[in-house]
């Protein structure tokens, strides 16, 4: 089941990946940052990276999804183009709200859903 659902939203999770790299490319091809937000950039990169790697995503993307929302206040700090800011938070911001809503919460096999003792 969770093989199948994987396939099924991996196209909209290469896009999101693509657009996320580019953006974040652009901010570090044109914008000097210091050596903290240089290292924090890459690392949220790194999340983008693990996020395609399948059966990986589960185990690294965790260790490395933190610096996705850090590197979106780096973003908005050093950007001038006020669309690019609303549109790299806009994609984080529709690919978090996926994630929870729709991937998380719309599983009807999460644990959170139902309530099983030891002794059953």
């Amino acid at each position: 089941i969770a093989e199948e659902s994987v396939y099924q939203r991996s196209i909209l999770m290469y896009c999101f990946v693509l657009i996320v790299i580019a953006m974040s490319f652009g901010l570090l091809r044109n914008v000097t940052l210091t050596k903290k937000e240089n290292v924090v950039i890459k690392l949220s990169m790194l999340f983008l990276f693990f996020f395609v790697l399948g059966s990986l995503n589960f185990r690294m993307s965790q260790y490395f999804a933190p610096y996705l929302l850090i590197s979106c206040f780096v973003f908005i700090n050093r950007t001038k183009v006020p669309m690019l800011k609303l549109a790299y938070v806009a994609v984080i911001s529709l690919f978090l709200w996926y994630s929870l809503v729709i991937v998380y919460l719309g599983n009807p096999e999460n644990s959170s859903y139902e309530y099983k003792t030891i002794l059953e």
